[in-house]
């Protein structure tokens, strides 16, 4: 019997067994990611010639301590460095790491399930990153982030990793690192001490409510990730957390996800657009894989513009409206093989 780690699509159910977690309510939305990810391959071997896949090498000389929550912080400083995100806020992680050449995605996930999100990199389709959309756009952030960690970290052998709604006592090594990176990688410890220190509040002045809310505001974090910051930092106690959680869950500060919010990355995107240009989809396959009706990406299509180089060009936006529509795709046709590039070294094709 084999030891190999589970790390295909294919093998999601049995991933998710193994770490007692019940498949059932997550058949929709797996089938959904799959099809977009066979979809992403196709473009990419239709388009590129080849797969698109990055292997972060960001970490290849560091030996990081065995502490989860000093390795955590180690990575995110560093990764912060190499992003060039300075002290203020990491922004939309969703579409940094789509930038990166990562393969994201961003579904409705099952109500009050315990996955929040998936993380894996399949051989043929490379890294690969699944958050809850129902999640709020900042609650979002804290998920792609933890995942994120997984693929920076967690690749000796690479293997399915859930992101789960909460950590609990049994959480393992792996996870509360990938939490603490998350946390450090919105939040960095220099921007916060500034920003503290400019409120007024030394290291041993207490962390009120109010002061809560702004910090959160001012780095567009949720409350998971203020919390789980200011806790790794020491600057409240796990006793102060349940009532500076409730503070921040009284009044939101940030607006819940909408209901069209849009699943699809803006790499994908351009690449199902550029395909249409080439006329390698039709609208109606455009459509299909847009998630979206016929009409609107009629409109994405006429305002896409291949430019002199022959690379695509044009919005960035996604489409609006249904979820992917069942049905054979009459996808692009291209060749098969794969590259692995340096994550920030190799160009982005």
């Amino acid at each position: 019997m084999s030891d190999a780690p589970l790390q295909r699509l294919d093998q999601i159910e049995r991933a998710m067994a193994a770490a007692g977690i019940a498949s059932g309510p997550y058949r929709d939305v797996l089938e959904r990611w799959r099809r977009h990810l066979h979809r992403y391959a196709e473009l990419e071997k239709a388009l590129l010639g080849h797969v698109w896949v990055t292997v972060s090498m960001s970490l290849v000389d560091v030996t990081l301590p065995e502490d989860p929550l000093q390795a955590g912080e180690i990575v995110a400083e560093k990764e912060r460095k190499r992003l060039g995100l300075g002290r203020g806020e990491a922004g939309d992680v969703m579409t940094l790491l789509d930038r990166e050449g990562l393969k994201v995605y961003r579904p409705p996930f099952p109500a009050a399930g315990p996955v929040e999100g998936i993380f894996l990199f399949d051989p043929e389709v490379g890294p690969a990153l699944v958050v809850d959309g129902s999640l709020s756009p900042r609650e979002g952030d804290f998920v792609f982030a933890r995942l994120y960690a997984h693929y920076l970290v967690d690749n000796d052998p690479y293997a399915i990793r859930f992101a789960r709604r909460e950590s609990g006592p049994g959480a393992n090594r792996e996870d509360l690192r990938a939490r603490a990176f998350a946390a450090a990688f919105l939040i960095s410890r220099e921007g916060l001490d500034k920003y503290l220190r400019a409120m007024g509040r030394g290291e041993t002045a207490p962390i009120t409510p109010d002061a809560v809310r702004q910090l959160a505001l001012y780095f567009e974090v949720g409350p998971r990730s203020l919390l789980t910051r200011l806790l790794s930092l020491g600057r409240i106690t796990s006793s102060e957390v349940p009532e500076l959680l409730r503070s921040l869950e009284a009044e939101p500060l940030f607006p819940p996800a909408p209901p069209d919010m849009p699943a699809l990355g803006e790499r994908f995107i351009r690449l199902a657009l550029e395909a249409h240009a080439r006329e390698m989809l039709d609208r109606e396959t455009l459509a299909r894989y847009l998630e979206t009706n016929e009409e609107t990406a009629a409109a994405l299509a006429s305002e896409f513009r291949l430019d002199g180089s022959g690379k695509g060009g044009g919005p960035a936006g996604a489409g609006e409206g249904e979820a992917a529509g069942e049905g054979e795709d009459r996808g692009p046709a291209g060749g098969d093989g794969t590259e692995t590039s340096a994550t920030g070294e190799g160009e982005e094709p």
